[in-house]
């Protein structure tokens, strides 16, 4: 993909944007992170308010002459990240407000998993008096030895009642919560960590994980997970991370091709415009009944996404009757609302405006 050819002024020009107005991490002026430890370990990264403006001389660049926009950028937090403040320099203000999240006594799946797990196994192994038990039961009755049949059958019903208060036990043991696990969005933080040790980096926003192009939220009424608009219910991380990176080698391709043609349709519809404006399109949908909560703007968002890798990587630059088109970043100052913001596989944020057809 060739660059932008407008020129760019900037105040810092040792960090310039790329040609999507995308910002390194490292650079100070815009946007800039602060980066504090969280009491589970991990790193958070926020944004904080530019330090600068950035103009862009005649230019229909995304990120031209926006600061009063960009005051009102949400917080987003990327992980994992290694770089902390000196000790003592962290505000408990930047810390999680959640009493419930990455706190000391907070909520972990797989703890609870696990703890049970080994109840499991300890009962297993009580089993195997029972099992031979049964084995002679059942030897003595094919042979027909009335008198082992008659100690084996006692011999089981012993081994059986030693297991009645240790299965009770482990099932009453059981008091996870799901509910306020799912709530608090401490499974963000489990699925994060499971995903660092797998070299996989995630991405949180909304309430949402994001490991593009897969959107993750929790289904509360399911104690499920929903990935994209699949229902997952194996919550253990480690199960969420292994499916999460079959998803993302096999949905890429597909999701891009789907929304392209949807757009199209749209275009269509209203008029061929010079511009589809990508809001205007995801109002659109939302009039269909129900779709808007089947379909949240940020799994919205991550479909455009996937379109616009599979757009800089010249997989799909045109539609099969030979439409061509490209992407539009915004001329002259659009308000904030017109955007529609996602974060990329490398944390950066990117700004979405429409696209053009020709």
């Amino acid at each position: 993909m060739t660059a932008c050819p407008r020129r760019v002024a900037v105040d810092n020009p040792a960090h310039p944007p790329d040609s999507f107005g995308r910002f390194p991490l490292d650079r100070p002026a815009f946007p800039s992170f602060q980066s504090f430890p969280n009491q589970r370990g991990s790193a958070c990264l926020r944004y904080a308010r530019p330090a600068g403006r950035i103009s862009f001389p005649g230019s229909a660049h995304p990120d031209a002459e926006r600061s009063a926009a960009n005051r009102n950028r949400p917080a987003v937090r990327a992980f994992p990240e290694t770089s902390r403040p000196a000790a003592g320099t962290e505000s408990r203000a930047s810390l999680p407000h959640h009493p419930t999240e990455y706190g000391e006594n907070s909520m972990s799946l797989s703890n609870a998993l696990d703890r049970q797990r080994t109840q499991v196994e300890d009962l297993i192994g009580k089993t195997k008096e029972l099992q031979k038990a049964l084995s002679a039961w059942q030897r003595a009755c094919r042979q027909g030895s009335l008198p082992a049949r008659e100690r084996e059958a006692a011999r089981a019903q012993a081994a059986a009642r030693t297991l009645v208060q240790p299965v009770d036990e482990a099932a009453g043991s059981w008091d996870f919560d799901a509910q306020e696990y799912l709530r608090s969005g401490e499974w963000r933080q489990e699925i994060i960590d499971q995903a660092a040790e797998e070299g996989m980096q995630l991405f949180e926003q909304d309430e949402c994980l994001i490991a593009s192009p897969v959107i993750m939220r929790a289904n509360l009424g399911r104690e499920a997970l929903m990935l994209g608009k699949r229902q997952w219910s194996k919550l253990h991380p480690a199960e969420v991370v292994n499916q999460l990176q079959k998803l993302r080698s096999s949905s890429q391709a597909a999701t891009a091709r789907q929304i392209l043609t949807a757009l199209h349709r749209v275009w269509r519809r209203e008029g061929e415009p010079r511009v589809l404006k990508f809001r205007t399109a995801y109002e659109l949908f939302c009039l269909t009944p129900g779709w808007r909560s089947q379909n949240p703007e940020i799994s919205f968002v991550q479909s455009i996404h996937s379109l616009h890798q599979a757009w800089q990587q010249e997989e799909l630059r045109s539609l099969p009757n030979g439409t061509q088109f490209s992407f539009e970043w915004g001329a002259g100052d659009p308000p904030q609302r017109a955007f529609m913001e996602f974060i990329g596989e490398d944390g950066r944020l990117i700004r979405y405006y429409g696209l053009v057809f020709e």
